[in-house]
């Protein structure tokens, strides 16, 4: 399975986020991501 990984950098600064694409099958396999990484994640952020 072909994987994309993003890190932004900015002249200015380094940020502390990352992106992700994950190629799923359906909509079960995207619950079970979502999930797993936003655990224990402050929503609000």
């Amino acid at each position: 399975m072909p994987q994309i990984i993003t890190n932004l950098w900015f002249d200015t600064e380094a940020l502390e986020a990352v992106s992700l694409l994950v190629d799923c099958a359906d909509q079960h396999e995207v619950d079970h991501y979502w999930e797993a990484l936003s655990a224990g994640g402050d929503p609000a952020l």
